[in-house]
C-alpha cells in the first residue's frame, strides 16, 4: 500500500500502519499470526501422527476397495488385485490404466483410470493389512488386506528396480 500511496488505518486498536509505530505492529501482528498458523498445523499432525498407531481415520482418503468402516468391497478389491497381479506380471502403470479403461472399469468417483491412480495403489500397504504414517509401515491385524503381504513386497521390489524406492513418494 505504502509503495502506491495509500496508508491503512486500524480504528479498533487504533494503529495507523502509514507510521514506524503501526508498521511496527504489523510486523508483530504478522509474526504472531505465523506463530499460530504452525502451532495449529502441529497440533493437527500430532493428532494425526497419535491417530495412525491405532487405526484410526486422520483424514485421507478412504482406500478404493474399502468402505469408511474399513470393511472389503468385493469388486473393487478383485480390480486392486488385478492392479497388482498385472504390476508384477510386468506391466506398467500406464499399460493398467489403458487396460481398466479398455474393460470400461471406473475410479470410485466415476473418472478413468490414470497412470497415478494406479501407481497409488500398487504403493499402498493398506492393500496388505500394513498400516503406513510418515514413512513406516506396521502390521494392524484390524485390517484386512486385500493382496497378500507377498503380492505386496514383490510389487514394492519391482517398483525398487525401476526407481522408485519408496512407498510415500511419486
Amino acid at each position: 500500500l505504502t509503495r502506491v500511496g495509500c496508508r491503512l488505518v486500524m480504528l479498533d486498536p487504533d494503529l495507523d500502519f502509514g507510521t514506524d509505530t503501526g508498521r511496527l505492529m504489523a510486523t508483530v501482528f504478522a509474526g504472531f499470526a505465523e506463530w499460530e498458523r504452525k502451532l495449529i498445523s502441529n497440533r493437527v499432525m500430532g493428532g494425526k501422527t497419535a491417530q495412525a498407531p491405532r487405526g484410526e481415520f486422520n483424514g485421507s482418503p478412504i482406500p478404493y476397495g474399502y468402505t469408511d468402516a474399513w470393511e472389503v468391497i468385493p469388486g473393487e478389491a478383485g480390480i486392486v488385485r488385478r492392479i497388482f497381479d498385472e504390476f508384477n506380471a510386468g506391466a506398467t502403470f500406464n499399460a493398467i490404466a489403458r487396460g481398466l479403461k479398455a474393460d470400461g472399469i471406473k475410479t470410485r468417483t466415476g473418472a478413468t483410470w490414470q497412470h497415478p491412480q494406479v501407481a497409488h495403489i500398487v504403493r499402498n500397504g493398506t492393500y496388505a493389512g500394513l498400516r503406513q504414517w510418515n514413512g513406516t509401515e506396521a502390521p494392524d491385524d484390524t485390517l484386512t488386506a486385500i493382496v497378500s503381504l507377498d503380492t505386496y513386497r514383490t510389487a514394492q521390489e519391482r517398483k525398487t528396480r525401476r526407481g522408485n524406492p519408496t512407498f510415500g513418494k511419486r
